[in-house]
C-alpha cells in the first residue's frame, strides 16, 4: 500500500521471516512480520527516491495507511506484531528518519525502557489509528475499548499520556480540531448475558482529548441492532465544516430486527437510513445530536 505526505510518498509492504533449508525448502515463520518502507520525497515535477527502512510487525489490514503519519521530516509508524499460537499481540509506535546510505533510521520506539507500558491490553488488536500534530490516538479493543492518547512532541521520547476505557469500541477517528475526535464502531456489552442495560448497536462518539492525560467521552450515539460501513470505509462519512466550533455528518446506518410470527417462525426485517449528525463546540460543554434521518425503502 501507501501513505502519501505534503512532503513525500511512502509505499510499504509486508515481509515475513524465512529460513532456507539444505534441501532448498524455505519454512516461513508467520508469526514474524516486518513491514518493509520506500520513502520518495517530492522535487519539483519529478519524484525521488531517498531512502528505504524496515520495523518489525506488520500494519494490519484495516485502513493501514492511516498508522502512518510524516511530520517534520519525521515518520511515524505504528504495528502489530501477532502471536497467533497465544491469541496476543505486541504494538509498537516507531519513529524513523532518514539517515546515511539512504536508510530509514530509527529515532525512538514505544514501549521502550523507559517508557514500558504496553498499547494495548493482553489479546487486545488495534482497531483504529489517527495522528493529529503531536498527538496519536489508539484503539484496541477485546471486550472493552481502551482510546490511547500518544504524546509525540518529542520525537526521541514518545509517551502514552492518557488512556480511556468505554464498551465496545472505534474503528474509525475523524480528529476535529486538537481537542476533540469524532469516532465510529460499535457499542457492545462487555459482560454479555448480564443486565447492564447496555445497548449495542452501531456507536457515534465524541471525545474530548485537550487534556491528554485524562480523555473524556463527551456525548455517545448509539444506533439500536445496527451497523455503519464507516468502520471499515471512512468515505462513508461525510463532513461539513460550517466553522470552527459547528461540524455537519452524515453517515450510513444498516439495522435490522425480528419479529415473531408464530410459534415456530420468526421474521428478520433491515432498514437503510442516511443519519445526520451535529457538532457543536461552542458551549461550556460540546454537544453531540442528532438533527435528522433520511430512510429509503430498499434493504440495501
Amino acid at each position: 500500500g501507501l501513505y502519501a505526505s505534503s512532503e513525500a510518498i511512502y509505499f510499504y509492504a509486508t515481509a515475513y521471516d524465512e529460513t532456507t533449508l539444505e534441501n532448498g525448502d524455505v519454512i516461513v515463520d508467520w508469526d514474524a512480520s516486518n513491514t518493509v518502507i520506500h520513502k520518495f520525497s517530492y522535487a519539483a515535477d519529478t519524484v525521488e527516491y531517498s531512502a528505504t527502512g524496515k520495523v518489525a510487525g506488520r500494519l494490519g489490514w484495516d485502513n493501514p495507511h492511516l498508522r502512518l503519519s510524516e511530520k517534520d521530516g519525521l515518520l511515524r509508524v505504528l504495528t502489530t506484531q501477532p502471536d497467533w499460537a497465544s491469541n496476543d499481540f505486541d504494538h509498537n509506535l516507531y519513529v524513523l528518519q532518514v539517515g546515511d546510505n539512504e536508510s530509514l533510521d530509527l529515532v525512538s520506539q514505544l514501549p521502550n525502557e523507559s517508557q514500558p507500558q504496553k498499547i494495548g491490553k493482553p489479546g487486545e488488536n488495534v482497531y483504529a489509528v489517527r495522528y493529529f500534530g503531536d498527538k496519536a490516538y489508539v484503539v484496541t479493543f477485546e471486550r472493552i475499548d481502551p482510546l490511547y492518547v500518544l504524546d509525540l512532541s518529542v520525537p526521541t521520547d514518545p509517551k502514552i499520556a492518557g488512556e480511556l476505557e468505554i464498551p465496545g469500541y472505534s474503528a474509525y477517528l475523524q480528529p476535529l480540531n486538537e481537542n476533540y475526535v469524532l469516532g465510529v464502531g460499535q457499542q457492545i456489552d462487555p459482560n454479555r448475558g448480564n443486565t447492564n442495560n447496555v445497548v449495542e448497536g452501531a456507536k457515534v462518539e465524541l471525545y474530548d482529548v485537550s487534556d491528554m492525560n485524562s480523555p473524556q467521552v463527551v456525548s455517545t450515539l448509539v444506533f439500536e441492532n445496527g451497523y455503519s460501513p464507516v468502520e471499515w470505509d471512512y468515505h462513508a462519512l461525510t463532513q461539513l465544516r460550517v466553522s470552527d466550533e459547528l461540524f455537519k455528518f452524515a453517515l450510513p446506518v444498516y439495522s435490522w430486527s425480528s419479529e415473531q410470527i408464530d410459534e415456530s417462525t420468526w421474521q428478520w426485517s433491515e432498514s437503510n437510513s442516511m443519519r445526520l449528525l451535529e457538532v457543536n463546540l461552542a458551549g461550556e460543554v460540546a454537544e453531540m445530536t442528532q438533527t435528522g434521518s433520511l430512510e429509503v425503502d430498499s434493504n440495501y
